[in-house]
């Protein structure tokens, strides 16, 4: 799912939310390059991720008919999330006023994310990338596929315990690496 994170308690429901906005969430099922993942951020401005054919692409309200309760795989995946809670469309993007991104999804941090059956099966590389705006640091999930324990790959991007957290679980054990352990800036997009 996307803005919640998802504990490990065999449920499969969230337990912490995020607290801001999302815009351009993307994942790929490969590794990018480097000059792919500069492009992507293009000096503080989003840009058309198309041409790097992302496996799932979630634009936020764009290309939606600006209906937040339709969030629509611009990516080959298709898979749509469902709205979960009142997370809105926002203005604030991370180009306003650039016409590329006219909205974002704003979650409230207590009960919002968007559901989805995400998929990205046994694929080698893995690529994830995300526009966010904190209003608040506090734990929370970013973007996750959650499968029961045991059952299948499962990866998430988390905010927790003073750090930013990329989780890879498989069958056949968990590989955590920490991405930083600076706390994130709020009220400005990363």
């Amino acid at each position: 799912g996307i803005g919640a994170r998802v504990y490990d308690s065999g449920n499969g429901a969230p337990d912490s939310y995020l607290k801001g906005n999302m815009d351009e969430v993307a994942i790929f099922d490969r590794a990018l390059s480097n000059a792919e993942m500069a492009n992507i951020y293009n000096n503080g401005k989003a840009t058309n991720l198309y041409l790097n054919n992302p496996l799932h692409w979630w634009r936020m309200g764009d290309n939606d008919s600006e209906t937040p309760q339709r969030i629509t795989d611009q990516g080959r995946g298709q898979i749509n999330p469902k709205i979960m809670g009142a997370a809105t469309l926002s203005g604030d993007t991370p180009n306003n006023p650039i016409p590329l991104s006219k909205y974002s999804l704003s979650f409230d941090g207590t009960s919002d994310n968007a559901s989805t059956d995400l998929s990205v099966g046994g694929k080698s590389a893995l690529t994830v990338s995300a526009w966010v705006n904190l209003s608040t640091v506090q734990d929370s999930g970013f973007v996750q596929q959650y499968a029961a324990a045991g059952t299948n790959r499962t990866f998430r991007i988390i905010y927790a315990a003073g750090g930013f957290w990329f989780q890879c679980y498989s069958p056949e054990g968990i590989t955590e690496a920490t991405v930083t352990n600076a706390a994130p800036p709020t009220n400005q997009w990363i």
